[in-house]
């Protein structure tokens, strides 16, 4: 899924956590930067993450995205995603200590 530089209201993050539902076993790749998602948008996509057992790449930059859930993206990704290699979360509004939150669990 490539999205990239295209504005999204939370209405669209609910229609992609619906695809992500729905088709599982076919999303490896999922790029929302530059969507300004937010915390309300990443929200709505955090629960199907979870169930993205071939999740390879997530590209998360420049979207809106605070502290509020870096933490439960960190957990979804430290339990769920052991086969993501490549995650992007720069630009965000994360602290340093998001940051390291998201970032201590991918390899």
């Amino acid at each position: 899924i490539d999205l990239e530089n295209t504005i999204l209201s939370v209405f669209d993050c609910q229609s992609i956590g619906t695809v992500l539902e729905t088709f599982p076993g076919l999303v490896s790749s999922i790029s929302l930067s530059g969507c300004g998602i937010g915390d309300r948008g990443l929200a709505c996509i955090l629960p199907e993450l979870s169930k993205l057992q071939g999740l390879t790449e997530l590209k998360l930059f420049r979207c809106s995205i605070t502290d509020v859930h870096a933490q439960s993206l960190a957990g979804i990704i430290l339990r769920s995603c052991t086969s993501l290699e490549v995650l992007s979360t720069h630009w965000n509004g994360f602290t340093s200590s998001g940051n390291v939150q998201v970032h201590r669990h991918v390899g």
